[in-house]
Order: structure tokens, then C-alpha cells, then sequence
């Protein structure tokens, strides 16, 4: 029996009906596959005694990423834990000398081995867990974050062009897309006096397809997201902050023509409502066309276009980590910590940090108090999912107030002092000058509710 002991295995129950049975994996981001897909029960037995969870439906990938990177941690800063999807609970690992020691926060047990052990243990876990799923599920080996994921396990694919479907489909009307496409480059360039980056360029296309008149498929969730492979197999991935959130609405309405004339083309070409793969594909035989120059790389570089999108109907979680970008380069956080009946409200954190990582926030630069916004609008803004981190949540109010100025009627008796705060259960209280102050009351800055443009207006004043 070897002395550590990681496993993964699909409850019976589960297998015939999760969403990896259903849902083509070539188009689904890395973050989506870590939480909602290959759920299971992993076990962790040291010596013979058993640390991991008791309980299932713990998500393979978010496994194999997470462990990772508590490993890297506990041997940078000696302690690290382990967090779950589906709950609260952590697995908490501490390094003395060459030791490390291994417990929870729901079982009274705690192990000891060697770090060096359980790394080797790991990674071979690691490997064997991603050469399972790769090779039972052939479409993940065209998910170019996967097989980033895969390339640092030591697992290396060549390169997959895709079998059948829309990346076959003949693309009317090429010169058109080109001509629209450079037109939308030459607008950005004048807007901010320089080309847009590939990823740029991605990021406002995808933002820009048309509720109405790009045929989409109605089931599918806006915006799109698409990534690139370059020639040689590597997946794009570009070294500057975006300025695609700087731009101005007359970008986007090039960008929307765009969009939506390649709707049109896929369906006059077929008749049927006209999914994410076929805006990809019109859009790469573009590039390959044009080899039109973007400020990082050429359209010729470029060997093919995924894209990623949601279902409508989804929406995000408390707990979800959002990056706003900023116009001074880099991104403002937040996390949700409340979807009521006043909408969806918004910690947030004073600042920038460089990279769209839950990691970078500074926990000690919380903002003087939650914000609510419109959930729907946030949808399709240009807000970049940063993760899931249940820890923040313990930062902020769980249901924030929204607060009302003196001069308003919410109640009579109430309506005194310097304003009035109402609980999502409808109760309210009196405050007092220094609360109104902190608001935004007193000097009349306060929202009950941001639009997005406003919420990220306020953020860049901060930073100023």
C-alpha cells in the first residue's frame, strides 16, 4: 500500500447526467470546467488515515488547479488552505521543515508526511486525472486553456483542427469582413492612438454581437469570448492590460455591423439559427485573408478561433469575483455579496492590480461600503469573470442597506436626521451625520444603484 494515497472517482449517479456528457467542451472556459463539470468524490488517505472530504460532487479540474497552487503556496509562505466549490469548508496545510502537515476545518484529524512526498503524489494524481479526462472526452484536447492546463502537468497534445461543423462551412463575402474589420482597427486606433491587440480586438467583437439581427441562437448568453491559437500550437494570450473598456460606443456600432452582417451570412447560408462556432469561423477566414496587422500580432499568425459563451438563465454567484478594467491600465475588483430584491451588490476594493487575479486583491483597501447594480446590465459588460473566492464574502455586510436622504418620504417617523438605511427585509433605522457622510448622503454622491458606466466613472475618480 503506497504511503499517500489521491483519488477521483464519478459517483454512479452522477456520471450519465453531468454537463460534460452534453456540452461541447471545446468552447467552455477553464473557470466553467473547475466548478460546474466532472464532479466526483477525491479521497486523500496518509499512512492509512483518510483527510480528504466526506462528502461528493467535488469538481475534478478545480482539484487538480487548486492543488497546485496551494502546493506553490504552503512552500513560499508555510501555510496555505484548500477551498471548495460547494461549500465553506477548507483543507489546511502547514510546512514544518521538510514536513507537512495536513488537516480541515470539518474533521478532527490531522496527518504528517513528507512535502516531497505528497508533491510527487500529486502530480501524478495530476497527470493521471488529466490524461483520463482528455482522452474520455476528445473535444477538451480543442480547449486551448485545457491544454495549457495539460502542458503543465507534463501531458503534451498536438495540435486538432475540428472534425466537422461550422469550421468547414464556406465563408460568403470574405472581402466584406475584412473591410469591416479594418475599419473597426482604424477606429480604435484613432480613439486611443494605437492598434488594438488581437485580444482586444476579441474582447470588443464578442461584446458587440446584436440581441437582434445576428440570428443567434436564443439560447446562447452574451457576450462571447473567443481565444486564439497561434500557428505552432500555442494559445494567444497577450502582455498588456486591455483598453477595450475605454473605447466609445461608436466602436462598439462598428463592431455590432460586423457582428451582425456575419449573423446574416450564416443564415442565409443555412436557414437555421446560427451558433457561436460560425461567428469564429467567419471571423478567422478573415484573418487568414487580410493578414491585417493588430498592435501585437498578424492576422496570418493566427491558426484558429474558439469561442467560449454561456447559457441564458446562468447567472453569476455570490462569491464571484469580477475585474473591472481601468483607464489607467490594470483592473478595480469586486465580489458579489448579495443578489436580493435591490439588485445585485457589489464589494469592492480600493485600487488596481495589475492582472485579473483573485490573489492580487488586497484585503485591508475594502471600500467604504457594498454598491448595488443591475445584474442583466453587468452581463454583458466588459467586466472579466476573476473567479470564485466564498472568503471575501466575510469582508463585507451579507445583505447591504441602501440608504435614503432625510428629504425622502420612505417612512414619516423615520425620516429624521441625516438619512434613513432599509434592510432588504424592509425594516429601517435612523442614521446618524458620520454614517450619511460615508454614504455619499451628506454631499449628495450617493446611488442606490450604479449603471455600469457610473460604478467604473467613481472607481477612476478614486484612483486620480
Amino acid at each position: 500500500m503506497k504511503s499517500i494515497e489521491i483519488t477521483f472517482r464519478t459517483d454512479a449517479l452522477y456520471s450519465s447526467t453531468g454537463k460534460e456528457n452534453w456540452s461541447d467542451l471545446r468552447f467552455i472556459s477553464l473557470d466553467e470546467l473547475s466548478w460546474y463539470y466532472f464532479l466526483g468524490r477525491f479521497s486523500i488517505v496518509v499512512h492509512g488515515v483518510e483527510v480528504g472530504p466526506d462528502w461528493g460532487w467535488n469538481p475534478l479540474l478545480h482539484l487538480v488547479r487548486g492543488m497546485s497552487t496551494v502546493l506553490a503556496a504552503v512552500e513560499t509562505n508555510g501555510e496555505a488552505r484548500f477551498g471548495f466549490t460547494e461549500n465553506d469548508e477548507r483543507l489546511i496545510f502547514r510546512q514544518t521543515g521538510s514536513d507537512l502537515t495536513i488537516s480541515s476545518t470539518f474533521s478532527p484529524r490531522t496527518v504528517v508526511c513528507a512535502l516531497a512526498e505528497f508533491v510527487q503524489a500529486y502530480e501524478l494524481f495530476a497527470r493521471n486525472a488529466m490524461s483520463r479526462v482528455l482522452e474520455g472526452y476528445p473535444s477538451l484536447q480543442e480547449n486551448p486553456e485545457v491544454l495549457v492546463l495539460a502542458r503543465r502537468h507534463g501531458i503534451t497534445l498536438p495540435p486538432r483542427r475540428l472534425e466537422a461543423g461550422w469550421d468547414d462551412v464556406p465563408v460568403p463575402r470574405v472581402d466584406e469582413v475584412v473591410a469591416r474589420i479594418d475599419r473597426i482597427v482604424t477606429a480604435v486606433a484613432d480613439e486611443i492612438g494605437d492598434r488594438p491587440a488581437l485580444g482586444e480586438f476579441l474582447e470588443i467583437v464578442g461584446r458587440a454581437v446584436p440581441d437582434f439581427g445576428a440570428h443567434l441562437d436564443e439560447a446562447i448568453e452574451l457576450p462571447l469570448t473567443f481565444t486564439a491559437i497561434l500557428r505552432g500550437g500555442l494559445p494567444y494570450e497577450s502582455d498588456q492590460a486591455s483598453r477595450a473598456g475605454r473605447l466609445s460606443a461608436a466602436v462598439l456600432d462598428e463592431a455590432s455591423g460586423l457582428m451582425a452582417f456575419i449573423g446574416q451570412s450564416a443564415y442565409s447560408a443555412t436557414g437555421t439559427a446560427v451558433p457561436p462556432p460560425a461567428f469564429a469561423a467567419h471571423l478567422m477566414a478573415a484573418l487568414a485573408a487580410s493578414d491585417i496587422a493588430f498592435a501585437d500580432v498578424r492576422g496570418g499568425e493566427v491558426l484558429r478561433l474558439n469561442v467560449a459563451f454561456g447559457l441564458r438563465g446562468r447567472m453569476r454567484k455570490v462569491g464571484d469575483v469580477l475585474a473591472i478594467p481601468s483607464e489607467f491600465g490594470g483592473y478595480h475588483m469586486a465580489v458579489i455579496v448579495a443578489r436580493n430584491r435591490f439588485g445585485m451588490a457589489l464589494g469592492l476594493f480600493r485600487g488596481t492590480v495589475s492582472t485579473p487575479e483573485v490573489e492580487r486583491i488586497d484585503r485591508g483597501a475594502v471600500w467604504r461600503h457594498p454598491v448595488y447594480v443591475d445584474p442583466e446590465e453587468v452581463a454583458t459588460w466588459f467586466w472579466k469573470y476573476a473567479g470564485h473566492e466564498r472568503s471575501l464574502l466575510d469582508l463585507f455586510p451579507s445583505d447591504p442597506e441602501i440608504f435614503h436622504s432625510a428629504s425622502m418620504s420612505v417612512s414619516p417617523s423615520s425620516a429624521t436626521g441625516f438619512g434613513v438605511a432599509e434592510a432588504v427585509d424592509g425594516s429601517l433605522r435612523t442614521i446618524g451625520e458620520e454614517e450619511a457622510r460615508k454614504a455619499g448622503l451628506v454631499d449628495g454622491s450617493y446611488l442606490q444603484k450604479y449603471l455600469a458606466v457610473e460604478l467604473e466613472a467613481l472607481l477612476e475618480e478614486a484612483v486620480e
